[in-house]
Parts: C-alpha cells; structure tokens; sequence
C-alpha cells in the first residue's frame, strides 16, 4: 500500500491513520521476522512499527487485518524499461520495440499502463534504465502530480551509446534513423555533453552502454563499446551534478573498466570473473545480475522473433550469468534486483518476484532476495532514507504477501 495520492504523496489534511496489524513483520532490515506485528502509517509515513505489544494505534486508525500474511516493505525494482511494450516489430532482422510505426506518443500511453501494471504487481519504487526520449522524466513528472497511477520513478532518460554500439540501431549511413532508446556520443567532451542534457531534461540516474547484447545490431555482449577515459568522464561529470551512473556491461574486459572508473551499479555483469567482482567491491560499485531475461527470452522464441543464433547467445549468457551470479554470492559482492523487464516476457507483471526467483534457483536464500529487492535496491538508487525498509519516518510502502515468501520465494507472486 501506499499513501492517498498515485505518488504514494499522501494529503496530511485528507489521511487517516492506517494501522496493519497481527501479521507476520519482515521489514527488509535483515532482522529475524517479528511474530504478531503491525506497522502504522500517519499521513503517508511510517509512524510505528514493531511488535503488536509494542504498536501505538491511534484511536481513530483504520485498522486492516494481516493475520496469515507477511508485512514487507514494497519491491523496489532496480532496472526497468517502462516505454517498452508487448507489440514486437523486428528492425534488421533483430528484436526491437521502436519502429516508425510506433510514435512516442503510443509510447508514452502504454508506458502509463505498464507503469500501473508495475505497482499493482508490488513494486512501488523503480529505475527507469533508458526510455524513448525524455518519457522517463515526464512520467516521473505525471506519476508526482496526480495525472497517472505507478511507482516512485527514478528515471535515467536515453541510453548514452557509441555509434555501433548496444543502443545505436540506425542502419548504416542513414543518420537520422535511429529507432532506439540511446543517444549517441562518441569521446570524452560528446559523453559530456549527453550527461549534462540528462541532467537538464530532469533525469536521477545516466545509463551508459559499455558492451553489446545478443539482441544489438552492430556489437556483441563480450567487446567494450566505450573507452576507460569516456566512463572516468561520465561519472566525474554526473557525480559533480548528484546524479549516479549505471553501464549496461556484459563483458569482462568492460566490467572490470566500469568498476575502475567508479560507476554506481553495472548492469547484468554476465561475464564478470573473480577479479572483475573484486574490483566492484573495492571500487563502491554495485552489480546488477539481471537473471530473468537469460532465462524467459528462449521460452519466448517464436513472440520475439529469435533467430538460432539469439538462442545460441542466450544460452551462452545463461551459462554465464549462472556461473557469475554464484561467484558474487559467494564473495559478498554488492548487488541491487532488477528484472530488465520487457512486456514481451510479462515481466511487468511481478518483475522484481520473478526476479527473486531466478535469485533464489540460482543460489540465494529467500530472504536475501527480499532484502536486495528492497533494502538494497533503494540503496542503489539512493533512496534508502525514504523507501525500501520499514522504519519510522519512511514512507508507507509496503505489501501484504500470502504465505511466506521469506522462506518460500514463490509466495512472493
């Protein structure tokens, strides 16, 4: 639940006191769950939380009864693409959600929708990794005054890519065609320059793009797209302007780049080997693993128009994203959950749970999902003082789970 307002914003003058009592309190601080708990909410924030024994219910509360069920902070997912759609188009031959048939204002309605989708599924918080244009911001912005229903957004605006990179998707020589979510710039000052356009247009975050994917047009997953000194400009550049940066980089070589250069969160990280997760941690980077869409995209083979060699690519990501994501555990490297969410795949739909599950078959225990799909999350976006525990002057966030996802990770859904 959140406060009155689509935000979560709730009106001080128009709130009553909400009182959520008698459940099972796991509160994403890494505590032991609390038995017979409750967690009070007063003009959109937390304004007592604990053991029922413990609760301070004002008379005039509304009080809600969570017997049977978990009381945990909302799902802050840390990687979301809220312009994309479930209408897939191929462009060269390669899966792709823009195409001149799909006009930016089709865009921004069905990002609307997926936006609403997102909070009903339990994510109240999300980063918007790079959407068509300024959408971001501007729903960030209607999210804020009422207009749409969805999550707090922190959004990142356009990918900044090279040309050939993961997100320049013009095709050759033909300069004014690019159906993308990137913006392209090439050295230190054009990186610059793109950073400060997203600190203009209102963005929170700046995405970088330092490898290709199996799904982009002109690089692959494995080559660094972006020189060390065009990263080290970015994050001096957005650092100066209290923005953080993230990098789509799969490959080791990029990873190990992005880390030295004292990027925030490095998004899927699938080829990172022992050295290039040290380097995080010694660095204050924080890995993005991303599992879900190594795992979904080849059951979708046929809705997204994948070819063998797609498969071939997935499958090879697959294995190494296994295989990374255990090593991170492993070290303690630090992480935040993000689905990379892509309608194609449902993924609006209960993204972060999905994602906690690919968490959980691929080593984590429960609650360690839940707690970096909440605690971590927020930390990772910078927003850890507001949202992603449940403590007194938060806001009130937070989900009713049947069940016990804490120890089941499939009740999360």
């Amino acid at each position: 639940m959140q406060g009155s307002s689509p935000s979560g914003e709730a009106d001080a003058s128009t709130t009553d006191p909400v009182a959520i009592t008698g459940g099972v309190l796991v509160d994403g601080t890494g505590g032991e769950p609390v038995q017979e708990a409750g967690v009070v909410v007063t003009n959109g924030r937390i304004s007592d939380v604990g053991h029922m024994d413990d609760l301070d219910v004002p008379s005039d509360a509304e009080v809600l009864d969570a017997d049977g069920q978990v009381i945990m902070p909302g799902l802050v997912e840390a990687h979301t693409h809220m312009s994309q759609y479930k209408e897939l188009n191929p462009v060269m031959d390669r899966f792709r959600t823009f195409t001149f048939e799909n006009t930016i204002e089709y865009n921004a309605l069905k990002a609307a929708e997926n936006l609403e989708t997102m909070l009903f599924t339990g994510a109240t918080t999300i980063r918007d990794m790079a959407g068509r244009d300024l959408l971001p911001m501007s729903l960030r912005n209607a999210v804020e005054d009422g207009t749409i229903i969805g999550p707090r957004i922190n959004p990142t605006g356009p990918m900044i890519t090279s040309t050939g990179g993961s997100d320049d998707n013009r095709q050759p020589m033909r300069a004014t065609e690019n159906l993308s979510n990137g913006r392209e710039a090439n050295g230190p000052a054009a990186i610059v320059r793109e950073v400060r356009e997203m600190f203009k247009a209102g963005a929170t975050h700046v995405k970088l793009e330092g490898t290709g994917s199996w799904l982009s047009a002109f690089s692959d997953a494995h080559t660094q797209t972006l020189t060390q000194e065009e990263m080290e400009a970015a994050v001096e550049e957005a650092h100066r302007k209290d923005m953080t940066v993230a990098i789509h980089a799969q490959g080791n070589e990029a990873v190990k780049s992005a880390a030295r250069a004292g990027i925030d969160t490095i998004e899927h990280g699938t080829y990172a080997d022992e050295e290039a997760l040290r380097l995080i941690k010694e660095n204050g980077s924080r890995l993005v693993p991303t599992l879900f869409p190594f795992n979904e995209f080849p059951k979708n083979a046929e809705t997204c128009h994948l070819t063998e060699q797609h498969l071939e690519d997935l499958q090879a990501d697959y294995e190494a994203a296994e295989e990374m994501f255990a090593l991170a555990l492993e070290m303690d490297v630090p992480m935040a959950l993000g689905s990379d969410s892509y309608p194609p795949l449902g993924l609006h739909h209960g993204a972060a749970a999905k994602e906690a599950r690919y968490w959980v078959e691929f080593g984590s225990t429960p609650m360690n999902a839940i707690e970096h799909a909440t605690r971590e999350s927020a930390k990772a976006l910078g927003r850890e003082d507001e949202v992603g525990t449940l403590e007194v002057g938060k806001y009130g966030d937070l989900l009713l789970v049947d069940g016990r996802p804490d120890e089941t990770i499939d009740d999360l859904r």
